[in-house]
């Protein structure tokens, strides 16, 4: 079809060459109308053809695109928690959207209109050889001349290109960064800074697009200007030739026709080698996560987890993010199966990410971790992590219906599994009093409920996967005095049959806890049951007086009174 169209294009002058020579001069009327009839099948059928080329290329430019960014998105979910640590989200979000654009205007416009010319210059230039060869050199001189031309072109729009690439990206991370923290944005009234940043970026983008489009304005026109000298060189020789012996002037108006046919074609060249560059350059900064491993993938041999009992050990275990920061050190741990431990230490002394280990969202650096007597990475990824509920402070809740927010982890669940999920975690009530019920749209993040309903749903969809083994980051931290009580007990059930690791920041987590391991520095500092520690670790004394706010030498009175409080409350359960 591509060259089909082309010679198509290439069939008006020559029938009007046809027409001046022969019809015109003995006033063949038939002839003429012959010729016209042609012009307009020819006309019908570039038009059909056209269509049928256009819908092609962009249907399969399109296709392309489509694996491509899947192929990207399925990619980048494979990385660990490390590599989002280290890239800004905006610029994962430009390389699947806007870069795959770029690949995508060049296969299905660029490079279809280049092939097209391509094959029009060829013809036109084996007519001319079939014509007049003083014409064809004529042409074949303007190669030189424009090749040099995108020489210049390419070795200046280049740079320009990729700064507008990587611009772009920080301007959809300062968008993306703006969005996210809108409610710190209001909070502090920061409006003004975000936006005198987002300008900036914007500037900066701005005088990059300005700089490559003034590069494409300035070489671009230098193509007629080769092409009209060519006219000039065609026209004085044609019109000699003409004047000096008999030569057709009807072959003089048809090659002064494929001249200014060869305008637009070569004057594409330079929006095409621009397209290119910037293909390029964003294929390549496609293919650079493309060929990114994974850091935590499936081991070879890795299994299924099935009937699990959830004994959980960490042996010498080291971790870092950088090599001269160790973050956890020669951690030796062991769970038994459904025993609720409390993990307790000052901030950054390594509890979140000593519990991020063990669904593999980072990988140990020395020792390993293991389920069952099994070493996790043994363990197939997916298998590990359903077998594993985690409910964090941060939590993030999609915009869609409540119902799809806590089935997100089991999309089989039963109405009967959500609504004993909701009711364990103290939020079907309050779901069954709204309109919509289980159907009820949140919002982006959750921005419809408050905190505390937004807490208790990310406790259901945690509880709806039935795991055997529970991280939770203190899960009553964002809910009222009211739900609290009633939360506590709940999480206190959920609990039950359940190894369970609780990062602690209130009383109840740590007198309701089999164990408590106190975190210092990215060390256990001591291990024990709270009266074992108040006892025995002047660090475990210090930390809960500071902590919870108690009087060191009041600690064991007060520990004992809290713990009958707590005694009664398991009875009353």
């Amino acid at each position: 079809m591509l060259v089909i169209s082309s010679f198509i294009i290439l069939v008006p002058p020559y029938l009007l060459a046809v027409a001046v020579d022969e019809y015109i001069p003995v006033n063949n009327l038939i002839g003429i109308g012959i010729l016209c009839l042609v012009l307009i099948g020819v006309g019908i059928t570039g038009a059909i053809v056209s269509y049928l080329l256009k819908y092609w290329t962009d249907y399969i430019g399109r296709v392309i695109i489509k694996e491509i960014r899947l192929e990207l998105f399925i990619h980048v979910n494979r990385f660990s928690f490390g590599f989002f640590d280290e890239t800004r989200t905006g610029d994962i979000i430009s390389r699947i959207i806007s870069d795959s654009q770029q690949v995508m205007n060049f296969l299905t416009n660029s490079l279809i209109n280049l092939l097209r010319n391509v094959v029009i210059l060829i013809g036109i230039l084996l007519i001319m050889i079939s014509w007049n060869i003083y014409f064809f050199l004529i042409v074949l001189l303007l190669f030189p001349l424009i090749i040099f031309n995108l020489y210049l072109y390419v070795k200046k729009v280049t740079p320009s290109n990729k700064l507008t690439m990587e611009l772009n990206s920080k301007l959809t991370s300062a968008a993306h960064n703006t969005f996210g923290g809108l409610q710190e944005v209001k909070l502090y009234a920061r409006e003004e800074y975000v936006s005198d940043i987002f300008n900036k970026l914007n500037e900066e983008y701005y005088d990059a697009v300005r700089i490559s489009t003034k590069y494409q304005a300035f070489y671009q026109p230098f193509i007629p200007l080769i092409v009209s000298l060519s006219t000039s060189l065609i026209i004085l020789f044609g019109g000699l030739a003409i004047i000096n012996g008999p030569f057709s002037i009807g072959i003089l108006i048809a090659t002064l026709g494929y001249l200014a046919m060869l305008i637009k074609p070569l004057s594409s060249i330079t929006s095409f080698v621009g397209s290119a560059n910037s293909a390029r350059i964003a294929t390549k900064r496609i293919f650079a996560i493309l060929d990114k491993i994974p850091k935590i993938s499936d081991h070879a041999e890795a299994i299924e987890l099935k009937n699990l009992d959830g004994k959980i050990e960490y042996k010498n275990v080291n971790f870092h993010y950088k090599e001269k920061n160790k973050i956890l050190s020669n951690i030796n741990l062991t769970i038994k199966p459904g025993e609720v431990v409390a993990f307790v230490g000052p901030s950054g002394a390594g509890k979140t990410t000593l519990l991020h280990l063990l669904p593999r969202f980072y990988d140990v650096v020395d020792g390993e971790i293991c389920i069952d007597d099994i070493n996790i990475k043994h363990i197939k990824l997916n298998s590990l992590r359903k077998k594993v509920g985690i409910s964090m402070q941060d939590i993030f809740l999609f915009d869609g219906s409540i119902r799809e927010n806590i089935v997100f982890g089991k999309e089989d669940a039963t109405i009967e599994q959500i609504r004993n999920a909701a009711r364990i975690a103290q939020v079907d009530e309050f779901i069954s009093s709204l309109p919509d019920n289980y159907d009820t749209i949140i919002g982006e993040r959750g921005v419809k409920l408050s905190g505390g309903q937004a807490q208790r749903l990310t406790l259901a969809r945690v509880l709806v996967t039935d795991p055997k083994i529970l991280i939770l980051d203190e899960p009553t931290a964002n809910v009222d005095a009211d739900t609290d009580e009633r939360l506590i007990n709940a999480v206190k059930r959920a609990m039950k049959g359940r190894s369970t690791l609780i990062i602690a920041h209130r009383l109840w987590t740590i007198y309701h806890a089999d164990k408590i391991v106190v975190l210092r520095d990215g060390n256990i500092e001591a291990i024990g049951t709270h009266d074992d520690l108040i006892q025995n670790s002047s660090f475990y004394q210090e930390f809960f007086a500071t902590q919870f706010n108690r009087n060191i030498g009041n600690i064991q009175k007060k520990s004992d009174m809290d713990l009958q409080g707590t005694e009664n409350n398991r009875k009353a359960i």
